[in-house]
């Protein structure tokens, strides 16, 4: 779900456990959540402790070579341990999953997406991780679309033409200058055409990525 959801950066599945468990914790169980032969600890703290998030790291290393005899490597590492530390409570994960970033969807203004294309598409998606709310006019499915929009329930509004796009709100077209050169769209005050420089192989990425 996080990976579908726009202003998130990244998210890691973490296990939450006391300060004074630490080390018991990673001695324990550092095969099995260290993958390959190279690892490096990574510690970032909150508080007031009597360690550094250096000594902390060095000290989890010690541990891990200790417990699997893994070597260290803070370049390039096969796997990472990170620790959180923030007063007596720990966070321990080996994982960063990373979402779309942007921007929360609906916290920007309203906008009248024309989809008639995988150009179209790409270019109501866009908007949608800029944080404006779409109102999808289309001629092709969008039902992709749908799981890029928790907590919002996207208007789709089907048409034949552009013709039937309302000019309430600015117009988002698809729009390449590599395809399309500069068009003029009579009856709109605002024209936005935010895949404008993109390359054909640009498009077939973000619709892949929108489709997965």
């Amino acid at each position: 779900l996080l990976k579908h959801v726009f202003g998130v950066l990244s998210f890691s599945p973490a296990i939450k456990i006391r300060l004074g468990q630490l080390e018991d914790f990673v001695k324990i169980n550092a095969e099995k959540m260290l993958k390959g032969k190279t690892f490096a600890a990574r510690v970032k703290r909150e508080g007031v402790h009597e360690f550094t998030s250096k000594e902390m790291g060095a000290r989890l290393g010690e541990i891990v070579i200790e417990a699997t005899n893994k070597k260290v490597d803070l370049t390039n590492p096969e796997s990472e341990l990170f620790v959180e530390v923030r007063d007596q409570d720990v966070y321990v994960f080996t994982e960063k999953v990373f979402g779309p970033g942007g921007i929360p969807l609906g916290s920007q203004g309203r906008v009248n997406c024309f989809v008639d294309s995988d150009e179209g598409l790409a270019a109501c998606w866009l908007m949608m991780k800029r944080g404006c709310t779409p109102n999808i006019y289309h001629t092709i499915s969008v039902d992709a679309l749908d799981k890029w929009s928790y907590g919002n329930k996207l208007k789709k509004i089907r048409v034949k033409s552009i013709e039937e796009v309302g000019s309430d709100h600015p117009l988002v077209v698809g729009d390449r200058l590599e395809k399309d050169g500069i068009k003029r769209y009579d009856g709109f005050a605002t024209v936005l055409a935010p895949i404008i420089a993109f390359t054909k192989d640009e498009i077939n990425q973000s619709v892949k990525k929108i489709n997965t």
